[in-house]
Order: structure tokens, then C-alpha cells, then sequence
């Protein structure tokens, strides 16, 4: 099979499950390490890729409203077309609830946001939104909530991080938690 000799293109040679075991640099300017091919894929965000997030400590907000960073949840994203998927695992109380954004806190500049986003309680779904706003809240519902998703697709005109952050709906005493291991994935489709 003849291969493309397109300079700085690289061709993964094998892949086992998830785990890339060769990489290769097809390119007729320069070799690279497997290590500087990933590093150049996940810098450069290609089609295909997938850059994601994990929180990485427990989340707590009381008695505010104000929009603050859950630890880890921060990812650096390039010019281009992502599908969404956040997965929160949370504990809102009814009187409080939840609110979310993941472009209040950004840099990354969205040309177009659209997204739909679901919060359940321990068996009933509880509230369900659209959004096109990325820096208003995707999610802002005075609810008890166990579970809150945000799905859809974000076209990124000026690279920079999107950074997940939360906080109460309502302000309350009984704390508003996301919980370690919640997590934010971006898959660059174009």
C-alpha cells in the first residue's frame, strides 16, 4: 500500500484496543519518536482525537451562587469542531440545586454551542435544558440531583481551555457537591 508522503503527517501503524503500540512519520522532512507523534497529536488537537478531564478533588459549594473551577476539570482546546460529553456526579439538595457552565471560566473562543443537558435524581429525571450560550449556564435547576449530563457539539474559533465550573442554583446551607472521578470529554469530529 503506498502511503502519503504529506510533511508533518504521521501514520499510527498499530493500534491494540486503546493502546497505541507504533507510530510512524510518513513524512519526508523529518522523523519523529512515538512520543513527539502523540505529543503533536494531542498539541494539535486532530481530527479524531479525544482531550478530556477528570475532577480531581470533591467539589463543595455552600451558600453561593457564584460560578467557581472544579479541581482538574480544565482541558486546552485548538480551532475546530467538538462533540461534548460531561458526565457529573453530584449530590444537590432539593432547596438548592445546581447550576453549570463550561464557558463562564473559558478562554476558548465558541463560534457556535449547541447542547443539551439532563439532571436526575436517584430515579426520576428531574430537569432537562438546551443551551447555545457557551458562557451562560448550561445547567441551572433547583432540584435534588444525584447525576447531571451536558451533550452536544461545539465549534472552537479561537483556541484557549474550557473549564467546567458550578456552584448552587439556589444559595443554601446544605452543600452542593461534584464528586471526584466526574468527568469532561471533547472529540474533535471536524
Amino acid at each position: 500500500m503506498a502511503v502519503p508522503s504529506v510533511p508533518g503527517t504521521i501514520l499510527v501503524t498499530n493500534l491494540v484496543g486503546n493502546e497505541l503500540v507504533s507510530i510512524a512519520d510518513v513524512s519526508p522532512v523529518s522523523t519523529v519518536t512515538t512520543t513527539q507523534a502523540i505529543a503533536n497529536l494531542v498539541a494539535n488537537d486532530a481530527v479524531g482525537s479525544t482531550v478530556g478531564a477528570v475532577s480531581t478533588a470533591l467539589f463543595t459549594a455552600t451558600t453561593t451562587t457564584v460560578l467557581a473551577s472544579v479541581p482538574g476539570m480544565t482541558v486546552t482546546l485548538q480551532p475546530g469542531t467538538y462533540m461534548v460529553d460531561v458526565y457529573l456526579s453530584t449530590s444537590a439538595p432539593v432547596a438548592s440545586g445546581l447550576k453549570v457552565s463550561l464557558g463562564s471560566g473559558s478562554t476558548a473562543t465558541a463560534s457556535l454551542f449547541l447542547a443539551d443537558s439532563f439532571v436526575f435524581s436517584t430515579t426520576t429525571s428531574e430537569a432537562q435544558a438546551n443551551s447555545t450560550v457557551f458562557a451562560g449556564n448550561q445547567i441551572a435547576a433547583t432540584v435534588a440531583a444525584t447525576v447531571a449530563t451536558i451533550q452536544g457539539t461545539l465549534i472552537v474559533s479561537a483556541a484557549g481551555t474550557v473549564v467546567l465550573q458550578a456552584a448552587q442554583n439556589v444559595s443554601g446551607a446544605t452543600p452542593t457537591t461534584i464528586a471526584i472521578g466526574s468527568y469532561m470529554t471533547f472529540s474533535r469530529i471536524a
